[in-house]
C-alpha cells in the first residue's frame, strides 16, 4: 500500500475467477484475449504447439536474457513446453528449487531469492517472468503452521478462511518487499511489474465473499468486483511522473510494460 501511492497501479479485468493461472499468463506475455478463444480453453494445453510471439521473445530479441521461474512441477499447464515455444531461454520450475516451503507449497521468499540470482548472474538485461505458490487454494485453517492476522466481522467457516488467505499475502508482501529493497539497492535500472492472477475460492458458492457483505446475492457488480485483479508497476530509474490508474485486460499489460520501460515491439 506504501507503494501505491508514489508509483502507477490499478486494476485489471481477469478472465479467471479461482484457478485458471495459466490462461492469465497466457494473456499477459502474448497479448492475446480468451476472449477470442472457445469457452473453457487452456490455451497452454491446446493451443502453444508451436513458437508464438511474446515479451520473452520480443525481448531476446533486443539482447535480454529471458527466464522463467515457477515454483511447481515443470509439466503443470504444459509450461516446460510453453515457455520454450514462447522465447523464455531458461526455465527455474519446482525441480530446481531448494525446498524453502510455507505451508505445502514452496514460499515466495524462495521466489524472490531465485528472481534477484537470475539477474544477478548476467551482466546485460534481463526479462524474468515469475509467479507463485505460497498463497494458492486452500485457505483452510492449519494450511500454514499459524495465523497471525485475526479477521473480524464474520464467523465460523468464513473467519477461518479469511485469516489462512490474509496470512498468505503476508507472503506475497514480504516477497515484493525484498524485490523492491534489492533492486533499489542495486543500481541496475529495473522495473517490476507485480500482479494477481485471480481471485481465491473462499468457500462453496462465493460464501465467505456473501459473509463479509462484499458480494450480494444476484450482485449486479459481479464481474467487477470478483474479475478485478491488483496491478503495480515500480521502477528505479525513469522520472517520477503523473501516475496515470491502470484499468485494463491483462492482454494489455504487455504492451503497457513495453512502452513503459521505453522498449520497442
Amino acid at each position: 500500500h506504501s507503494l501505491l501511492e508514489k508509483y502507477t497501479h490499478g486494476t485489471m479485468l481477469s478472465p479467471q475467477f479461482g484457478g485458471g493461472t495459466a490462461n492469465v499468463e497466457f494473456e499477459v506475455l502474448t497479448g492475446n484475449s480468451m476472449r477470442f478463444l472457445p469457452q473453457g480453453s487452456v490455451p497452454y494445453n491446446q493451443y502453444v504447439n508451436k513458437g508464438i510471439d511474446s515479451l520473452a521473445s520480443i525481448l531476446k530479441r533486443q539482447g535480454y536474457e529471458t527466464t522463467a521461474i515457477n515454483p511447481f512441477h515443470s509439466w503443470f499447464y504444459n509450461s516446460k513446453t510453453v515457455y520454450e515455444n514462447f522465447g523464455f531461454s531458461k526455465y527455474i520450475s519446482q525441480e530446481f528449487f531448494e525446498p524453502d516451503y510455507e505451508g505445502p507449497y514452496l514460499a515466495d521468499r524462495a521466489v524472490a531469492k531465485y528472481i534477484i540470482e537470475s539477474s544477478e548472474k548476467t551482466s546485460g538485461s534481463d526479462f524474468i517472468f515469475a509467479n507463485t505458490m505460497q498463497n494458492h487454494f486452500h485457505y483452510y485453517p492449519g494450511k500454514f503452521k499459524e495465523n497471525t492476522i485475526q479477521v473480524e466481522g464474520v464467523e465460523g467457516e468464513s473467519k477461518g478462511l479469511f485469516e489462512t488467505y490474509a496470512q498468505g499475502l503476508l507472503g506475497a508482501d514480504d516477497m515484493l518487499k525484498r524485490l523492491v529493497t534489492h533492486y533499489e539497492a542495486s543500481g541496475e535500472p529495473t522495473m517490476i511489474v507485480f500482479f494477481g492472477d485471480h481471485l481465491p475460492v473462499l468457500g462453496d458458492d462465493y460464501q465467505a465473499y456473501k459473509d463479509s457483505g462484499y458480494l450480494k446475492e444476484n450482485d449486479p457488480d459481479f464481474i467487477e468486483k470478483m474479475h478485478r485483479v491488483p496491478v503495480l508497476v515500480w521502477n528505479n530509474y525513469l522520472p517520477e511522473e503523473k501516475q496515470e490508474p491502470l484499468n485494463m485486460s491483462p492482454s494489455f499489460l504487455g504492451p503497457y510494460s513495453l512502452r513503459a520501460a521505453q522498449r520497442p515491439g
